[in-house]
């Protein structure tokens, strides 16, 4: 068991499914976006999906419409959706039956205010936000700095009014202390490329993780 909830996306080969399955990380992602460099056939989704169990299958879409997502997600056998950044609220009434997350990627320089008006049209349509600050440049010790607009105490803020997924990169030693301070309702996190089939390194996360486990 984890302290936390945790997100792990672009899942694109089975050892990392098994690792991240092992580690009882709430949600599996499989990046299902053409455009997406982590993108995975649905063939293979289907596949890897069929070998790991006691997860949430989260398919990941950039700007396929609701009927495509709709598509995909029946042949895949997905249990929630991740609507891409520039998805519109409509998207959600037209996807009612899965349970859905809304990406957002903060644009540079933008404030709390800003974030709010990104995610309020949402709210209520939506099971989760992912603010993915990693694809925005970001990561935790550029956040304390105090370069930004925005700081540890907008997030938060921000996560106090919404339940977001924190996709922030963060050394494993200050992962406690961002936990306290900002209190996400989840963690993100990305799956890599195989160092050879069936083998790769997990050092980083084992740590990582270790930090996240409840001694039961």
């Amino acid at each position: 068991m984890l302290k936390t909830k945790v997100k792990a996306g672009a899942i694109t080969n089975l050892t990392d499914a098994r690792y991240f399955a092992a580690w009882e990380v709430h949600w599996l992602g499989f990046a299902l976006d053409p455009a997406d460099e982590a993108q995975l056939d649905p063939a293979t989704a289907r596949a890897i999906r069929e070998w790991v169990d006691g997860v949430e299958i989260v398919g990941e879409f950039g700007l396929q419409s609701p009927a495509e997502i709709r598509s995909i997600a029946e042949a895949v056998g997905l249990d929630t959706l991740q609507l891409g950044p520039f998805a519109p609220p409509a998207d959600c009434e037209a996807l009612d039956g899965y349970r859905l997350i809304k990406e957002i990627v903060p644009e540079p320089g933008i404030d709390l205010a800003g974030l709010r008006a990104q995610l309020a049209p949402f709210a209520g349509k939506v099971g989760h936000f992912l603010l993915s600050l990693d694809k925005a440049g970001a990561d935790w010790p550029t956040l304390q700095s105090g370069r930004q607009p925005l700081g540890p105490a907008d997030l938060r803020q921000l996560c106090e009014e919404f339940p977001v997924i924190l996709a922030l990169p963060c050394p494993a030693g200050q992962l406690e202390e961002l936990l306290a301070r900002i209190r996400p309702a989840a963690i993100g996190l990305r799956g890599g490329e195989e160092e050879k089939v069936g083998y790769k390194s997990f050092d980083e996360l084992d740590e990582l993780f270790e930090l996240l486990a409840i001694e039961v």
